[in-house]
Parts: structure tokens; C-alpha cells; sequence
């Protein structure tokens, strides 16, 4: 059961095409050598740090979710973490200038890769990132000695990873409070 607490399950971000926006004017295909391939769209989210940030925070929320016979209705919700990820200056820069071979390493992912950021000193969930720095606009005119300037970068979600021990933890609490509560209904009405 020890080796249970090292594997983790991990998830890969999709964009479901009722979550894409429509893109005036952009082709929806890549032509390369007389092929074509769908465009892919990666979610993410543009950090900016103004002069003297030393870091941002993003709220994480994970979930497990039983989905239902229709769309957009859920048969259960589990939380299986809930936490704030701290994304600090110094690691943007790092990551920004990492290889692009490097950070498109598939299948190589390891609990120690520093793409990672996790949500927790417990490492139960993380979430890999791939940073691009953003064109920087002006330099302000007056900036402290010791005062960093202001950067923005692009964070691309490229994985989730869940600690699978944590995963089976939350299904069979899940599933227990399903049974416990099965055949037990609460009605309201109005009595006339």
C-alpha cells in the first residue's frame, strides 16, 4: 500500500467545443504539407506583476464529479482539494526560459519536474504549467533600486495531477455517503 501514495493519476485540460470561443477570421485548420490537422486551444491564463510583486496567487479547486444522464447535470460534486497556489516572479522567469523540448517532454512527468506547482505542502495535487514570457511594454520612468519591473506571462495548463491514493479516498467516501443517504427523500409541498 506504501507505493499506492507515490503513483498519481493525472488529467490532461480539453476544451469541449461548447467551451470554445468563436475566433473571427482565423482559420480553424493547419495546412501542413497538403494535410489537414485541427487547431488545438490550450486554457490559460495571462499572470502580470507589477513593479515590486513578488507573487500572484490562483485559487484551486478540485472536484470530482459523477456526471448525469444530461448535460450540465451532476449526479454528485466531491471536493478533493481546495487551496491557493502561489506563483512567484522568480519561478515565471525560470520557466519562461526553459527549453521548448524541455517543457513538451510527454509522458515524463515526475512529482519533483518544476513545472509543477502544487496546492499544498502535502503534494496531493498539482498543476503543470508551461510559461511564456509576453511582449513587455514600457519600462517605468522611476523604479527603486532594489524594485523588480513590472512582467506578464502567459501560464498554459498542460496537466493535473492528483495523488491517486487522495482520488480513491474521495470516490469511496463518495460513494458510502451515496448509499447511506439511498432511498431517503425529502419532500416539500403544500398541504391545502
Amino acid at each position: 500500500m506504501e507505493d499506492l501514495n507515490e503513483l498519481y493519476s493525472r488529467f490532461k485540460p480539453f476544451l469541449g467545443d461548447e467551451n470554445r470561443r468563436p475566433r473571427a477570421r482565423w482559420p480553424t485548420t493547419n495546412v501542413i504539407e497538403g494535410t489537414e490537422e485541427p487547431l488545438t486551444q490550450v486554457p490559460s491564463y495571462d499572470v502580470n506583476l507589477e513593479a515590486g510583486d513578488l507573487f500572484t496567487q490562483l485559487c484551486a479547486v478540485t472536484n470530482l464529479v459523477k456526471i448525469g444522464p444530461r448535460r450540465g447535470l451532476f449526479l454528485s460534486i466531491d471536493n478533493v482539494s481546495d487551496g491557493v497556489i502561489r506563483v512567484w516572479r522568480e519561478w515565471l522567469r525560470e520557466q519562461a526560459e526553459r527549453s521548448a523540448t524541455e517543457q513538451q517532454r510527454d509522458g515524463q512527468t515526475r512529482p519533483d519536474d518544476s513545472s509543477i506547482l502544487w496546492i499544498g505542502s502535502s503534494k496531493d495535487v498539482g498543476v503543470r504549467f508551461r510559461v511564456t514570457a509576453k511582449e513587455e511594454g514600457q519600462v517605468p520612468l522611476l523604479l527603486g533600486q532594489n524594485e523588480d519591473p513590472p512582467v506578464s506571462y502567459t501560464l498554459e495548463y498542460q496537466e493535473l495531477l492528483v495523488r491517486t491514493n487522495k482520488l480513491l479516498l474521495t470516490l469511496e467516501t463518495s460513494e458510502a455517503q451515496q448509499i447511506a443517504h439511498a432511498g431517503k427523500a425529502i419532500i416539500i409541498a403544500s398541504y391545502v
